[in-house]
């Protein structure tokens, strides 16, 4: 089973924060942000999530070779 950790909840807040910084930032990096933006906006009421390594939950287990 993949472990996810919460890192947002996509709201319309988030969006238009993440829009306004696009209006600012130029080029390449503008671009970005308004693909960002759009692709959240269709998301609303989603989560985003990191993957959490095995290695760092309770439930992995870790076996010695020796």
């Amino acid at each position: 089973m993949k472990q996810l950790k919460v890192k947002h909840k996509i709201t319309a807040d988030l969006v238009l924060d993440l829009y306004e910084k696009a209006q600012k930032a130029e080029g390449k990096k503008k671009q970005e942000l308004l693909k960002q933006a759009t692709f959240l906006s269709k998301n609303i009421g989603a989560y985003l999530a990191t993957s959490v390594s095995p290695s760092n939950t309770s439930l992995s287990s870790s076996h010695s070779s020796e």
